[in-house]
């Protein structure tokens, strides 16, 4: 053999002897640990992490009498938060996130602890004379407060979901769950004084929606309390607007067809419209009918709400920005398109031009700018549905609205 050929196959073996050292470095190195924050809001628990390059996931783990306890596995490295639900309010939890790959180890977490936060007490009345709230889950006191000077001050401390007393029409009053040392957050603009009246007493309001209308402690019930009206929610979880074939219940376009609206209320607020953007359901044409489309359903509903309730004053709401598109937790709705070839923005653009076309009154939620990219971690734990502090803010924001432009 030649000196060229020589040199040629020294070069060659050592090309892969190279490359095979290169393989074997990249696959026993280990993958870097992620770096955890924790917060705890409305009974729940919300871990969170970097994105770790490589990764296939992640898996997530408690802390349970000395041993570590999987209680979440996450596919893909983009999804990067895990609200655990199972917890006890005013008890302290530990976690560790450890990601997962085909072909790498990876490192752990450091641990992280958090108490869980109670619940925030929900006011339901404040008169001269009384004020009460809901019972929270875990509390055994709860701390009556008045804001004077622009700061809190408590008042006293009751284990009952009332207090008598005389409570002055200019002030601002609130409460606070406790259990121990650990307290909630507390309602700090529920305030009677300049909403409720005899006006508003007598006016009754029909809400509808999906799951950010159906809770007790929602902006809907909220708003109602703050003016004094009586509400009927008909709002259903995963609700669209669009007609739901597999789970007819699950559509106003449906309810509205077979429940209808009440003749004599006053109000109608609509708040829909994310979870058409999120199966994917088509728009259509401003004249469609039918509730095969996007605006086939809301012709429809508005139609017969108009018909049902003449007189009525109909308020749409434009869907809130989600921070998620079906499990991807880092795409914004209002600008990532969907299979359907939508954006989010596309579907309250298209509640606008209804609320046009029928002389409805609209809240514009991307306006009022209350959830955005930057405000999105704190107020909603799962990028998709509001903490009970989003529910304030989204309440006194649109009691405002009323204020200024419906009643």
């Amino acid at each position: 053999m030649s000196n060229k050929r020589k040199a040629i196959a020294v070069l060659v073996i050592g090309v892969i002897m190279f490359a095979a050292i290169a393989l074997i470095v990249f696959f026993l190195a280990e993958l870097p640990a992620p770096l955890l924050k924790v917060r705890s809001e409305d009974q729940r628990i919300t871990v969170s992490w970097n994105i770790i390059k490589k990764a296939d996931g992640y898996s997530v783990y408690r802390k349970s009498d000395n041993n570590w306890i999987r209680i979440g596995r996450l596919s893909g490295n983009c999804t990067t938060r895990y609200t655990d639900k199972k917890v006890n309010a005013a008890e302290e939890y530990e976690y560790m996130v450890q990601g997962y790959s085909s072909f790498r180890k990876c490192k752990k977490s450091k641990s992280v602890s958090c108490v869980c936060r109670l619940k925030t007490p929900e006011i339901r009345l404040i008169s001269r004379r009384k004020m009460k709230w809901n019972a929270v889950p875990g509390a055994e006191k709860y701390i009556i407060l008045i804001k004077k000077a622009d700061k809190w001050i408590n008042m006293r401390k009751t284990n009952r979901t009332y207090c008598c007393g005389k409570f002055q029409h200019n002030n601002c009053y609130s409460v606070m769950a406790e259990k121990g040392r650990c307290r909630s957050r507390f309602d700090e603009t529920y305030s009677d004084r300049y909403f409720r009246g005899k006006k508003y007493r007598s006016k009754k309001v029909i809400a509808e929606g999906d799951s950010i209308t159906v809770p007790t402690y929602s902006w809907a019930y909220r708003t109602a309390n703050l003016y004094g009206m009586s509400i009927k929610n008909m709002a259903v979880d995963s609700s669209t607007v669009t007609m739901n074939y597999k789970n007819p219940g699950l559509s106003l376009f449906y309810r509205a067809k077979t429940q209808g609206y009440e003749g004599d209320c006053e109000m109608l607020w609509f708040f829909a419209g994310t979870n058409d953007y999120d199966h994917d359901l088509e728009i259509g044409k401003l004249n469609d009918t039918g509730g095969s489309t996007y605006y086939g359903a809301w012709n429809y509903i508005i139609s017969k709400a108009k018909h049902k309730t003449p007189g009525a004053k109909i308020v749409i709401i434009t869907p809130l920005e989600r921070g998620r598109y079906h499990d991807n937790y880092y795409k914004y709705g209002y600008i990532t398109k969907n299979k359907a070839g939508y954006a989010l923005l596309d579907y309250c653009n298209a509640s606008k031009n209804i609320a046009k076309k029928y002389g409805c009154y609209l809240y514009d939620s991307k306006k009022a700018n209350i959830v955005n990219e930057k405000t999105i971690y704190e107020y909603m734990p799962d990028k998709l549905h509001p903490s009970s502090l989003l529910h304030i803010k989204i309440s006194d924001d649109f009691a405002e609205y009323l204020k200024q432009n419906v009643l």
